[in-house]
């Protein structure tokens, strides 16, 4: 069985060197993206959830969409190159403020629960508009290496 990593087919039993590692981040996000996926349409019967898996970091992004097509939430799934990363808070901070509801999700090994809760409370207060932070909820997740949430924070 063979799997796509950006326009390259690759055999996962064959010796990768260095890739190796990184592919290894590569199939614990799509676990977590499957998982988050499952938990998201039960939490939203009649919702569909679509995605974009971003190779090179890796990382996906989620939007929970409505039956008519309306955006209920954007979702984050960083690995351990993404996690963290103060170039993504413009992103994080527009998502909420355009749909009103944020969450990101950590890989739990890397990340411990002070982590995600200094994150959150730093993207907090990048939300300058008190009118924004008055309607916004910021939700941060650990996950496992099998991709199911370890916790909410």
């Amino acid at each position: 069985m063979y799997y796509r990593e950006g326009n390259i087919d690759r055999d996962p039993d064959a010796e990768q060197g260095p890739m190796s590692a990184r592919s290894s981040l590569v199939d614990i996000v799509h676990k977590a993206l499957y998982h988050r996926t499952g938990e998201l349409l039960k939490e939203h019967p009649g919702a569909r959830v679509e995605h974009e898996f971003e190779d090179r970091e890796p990382r996906a992004v989620l939007w929970v969409l409505d039956k008519d097509g309306t955006v209920l939430r954007k979702e984050f799934i960083e690995s351990v190159f993404s996690a963290g990363k103060k170039e993504l808070d413009n992103e994080y901070i527009e998502a909420a403020r355009k749909y009103g509801r944020l969450a990101i999700h950590y890989p739990g090994l890397i990340m411990p629960e002070g982590s995600v809760i200094k994150r959150i409370s730093e993207l907090w207060v990048g939300i300058q508009e008190q009118d924004v932070r008055d309607k916004v909820t910021i939700q941060g997740f650990l996950y496992s290496n099998d991709g199911r949430t370890l916790q909410e924070v």
